[in-house]
């Protein structure tokens, strides 16, 4: 990844732009330095469920939430981050 997009707190979201051919694309990077590619249409989607949530008080959970979270509904189990 160029210095331009570099991930300084990941996880990032780096929206990539191609101004000649008009073309973007939008790529997560984890902790490892790993880019997935994340289709528009996938961020759209989750944006109004948050915006819908948010509107009815939800609030994003926080630290130890998160894996709880993962666990139950994902069935996940979340790898401890090294910094």
């Amino acid at each position: 990844m160029s210095k331009k997009y570099e991930c300084e707190k990941p996880p990032c979201l780096h929206l990539v732009i191609d101004y000649p051919t008009k073309k973007f694309a939008v790529f997560l990077e984890d902790y490892s330095g790993e880019v997935v590619w994340i289709p528009v249409s996938k961020i759209l989607n989750i944006t109004e469920d948050v915006r819908k949530l948010l509107t009815k008080h939800f609030k994003e959970a926080e630290a130890d939430e998160v894996d709880e979270l993962a666990i139950k509904y994902l069935e996940v189990e979340p790898i401890e981050e090294e910094f």
